[in-house]
């Protein structure tokens, strides 16, 4: 062990004395090494709480976020569906028109010929 007490050569005990200084210097270190590892374990564990927590908010987030799109979307769709209904009403509407103003022509035509031929 680096660091450890030499022996004294003049002390029978010494060698022993050593060994058991050795040791518990050994053992100090290990667990000094364990308590630095239990607490990186428990700031580790904590990280991984709050990488889960913010994990789930942003997938509640997120399936919020989906369905507010689909809900505009489905706006969005329903919409056009009306503008598309609106317009094809219009060119409906606009037919008819059309289709009375001509009838309307062709017969105030032959009442005009018809008139014409009176006066003759």
């Amino acid at each position: 062990v680096e660091g450890g007490a030499r022996p004294d050569p003049n002390d029978p005990g010494a060698e022993l004395a050593n060994s058991y200084e050795s040791v518990n210097l050994v053992r100090s270190d290990l667990i000094l090494e364990f308590d630095k590892r239990g607490v990186e374990i428990a700031r580790f564990q904590r990280e991984v709480e709050s990488l889960e927590a913010s994990l789930a908010a942003a997938e509640e987030t997120k399936t919020i976020a989906e369905a507010e799109a689909n809900r505009w979307k489905r706006a969005r769709e329903e919409l056009e569906k009306q503008r598309e209904e609106r317009e094809a009403q219009r060119v409906a509407e606009r037919a008819a028109a059309d289709a009375d103003a001509e009838a309307t022509a062709r017969a105030l035509a032959t009442l005009e010929a018809a008139m014409g031929e009176e006066k003759k």
